[in-house]
């Protein structure tokens, strides 16, 4: 399962993105009552006494953008046209070749969210 990094997670989420997700990003605290800015994804819920919850969604790359999530993030379709490749596909590809970056930026370049 590749998660969306803090990055997109905090693109989607400012731009207004309202999917659901079981998983969030939680904000290391350091000893001294500091907040670092290192951010890990973990179940909602999940108690940790170094980190702190936040309302930062982290989504399943393939599963939740491009799935259950495509007419929000693709306008309707996950497919460009009526051809057999579509945004999935792209995605797909990305994520096998393990450029998890270049599907991110792939996204946020096909998405109608801005």
């Amino acid at each position: 399962m590749k998660h969306t990094s803090l990055q997109l997670s905090k693109k989607l989420n400012d731009a207004g993105f309202k999917g659901e997700s079981e998983y969030v990003y939680f904000k290391y605290v350091a000893f001294a009552g500091q907040i670092d800015d290192i951010y890990e994804v973990y179940r909602k819920g999940s108690k940790n006494s170094y980190y702190l919850e936040t309302s930062i969604k982290s989504y399943d790359i393939l599963n939740d953008l491009c799935v259950k999530y495509s007419k929000e993030l693709f306008g309707g379709t996950v497919y460009k046209d009526k051809r057999t490749t579509g945004h999935y596909t792209e995605i797909l590809h990305f994520l096998q070749a393990g450029y998890k970056e270049e599907a991110e930026e792939y996204i946020k370049a096909n998405s109608i969210l801005k």
